[in-house]
């Protein structure tokens, strides 16, 4: 969700151009996952990152029009392409298991575990053709806040807004080893999104938001050892995101990281 503060600073704009603000979730278009686990017992990664993400937004409370004076909710859901940072967490269990933790910004931080199917592990840094799948969970994130809607008339509406999402995430990813320094990979994913908005006034109708969203993508990234180990990920890519089967957008990503490994 996006801060949650008043518009009475844009006062003078009002007449004009009214004023909005949104209840919203991030739906990440970007994944940075490779074909790779850490490959050591107790090896650690980490890794921070900024791409693009689907902005899903549950609801608003705006002025009807700029020539009323009324303030409403709208409810209708909406999709804008937006960016956001995250960041991912490693931890190894043997030569084929990671554990991970991803913190993405306005979104659930799902906990999940990569199992490498084919090839060794990033430890090695072997040629040749790696494949691992992934799962991952996260039951909530929750933010709390304010909404105020006004105009240049006076007219106000407030609303207490308790935001809930969940999020569970699956996928694979292939690619190949060139060496030491150079790889490249493929993985497609798929994430699904529950969302739950509680929009609670003194004066106004209480509100509860119910929606369900879904991102679906594949990401063709390079991955450069720079250092043994500190690595630069690019990553570009194609995501469809969708609130319904009427309401669905597709769009390209773009985004990269850095990362290092502890063995």
């Amino acid at each position: 969700m996006k801060k949650l503060t008043s518009c009475s600073i844009l006062a003078l704009l009002f007449i004009l151009t009214g004023c909005s603000t949104t209840i919203d979730f991030h739906g990440s278009t970007n994944i940075f996952t490779g074909p790779e686990v850490i490959g050591t017992t107790l090896g650690f990664n980490g890794q921070l990152g900024v791409g693009n993400s689907t902005k899903f937004k549950l609801a608003s409370l705006e002025q009807k029009s700029i020539f009323s004076s009324q303030a409403v909710v709208n409810t209708d859901s909406g999709m804008t392409k937006d960016n956001n940072f995250n960041s991912h967490l490693g931890l190894g269990l043997g030569e084929r298991f990671e554990l991970y933790y991803r913190i993405m910004g306005d979104s659930p931080d799902p906990f999940g575990v990569k199992w490498q199917i084919v090839g060794d592990g990033v430890n090695k840094k072997s040629r040749g053709l790696k494949f691992l799948v992934f799962a991952g969970i996260a039951p909530k994130y929750s933010d709390k806040g304010t909404l105020v809607a006004s105009n240049g008339s006076g007219t106000t509406r407030t609303y207490s807004a308790d935001l809930e999402v969940s999020m569970s995430e699956f996928g694979a990813s292939v690619g190949f080893r060139q060496g030491p320094l150079l790889m490249f990979y493929t993985t497609p994913f798929y994430r699904q999104y529950g969302a739950e908005a509680h929009l609670t006034s003194t004066s106004n109708p209480n509100l509860l938001i119910d929606k369900n969203a879904i991102v679906r993508g594949i990401a063709v990234g390079t991955m450069i050892n720079f250092t043994p180990k500190t690595v630069i990920n690019i990553e570009s890519g194609y995501a469809h995101s969708q609130y319904s089967s009427s309401s669905q957008k597709d769009d390209y990503s773009l985004g990269a990281s850095l990362g290092i490994n502890l063995f």
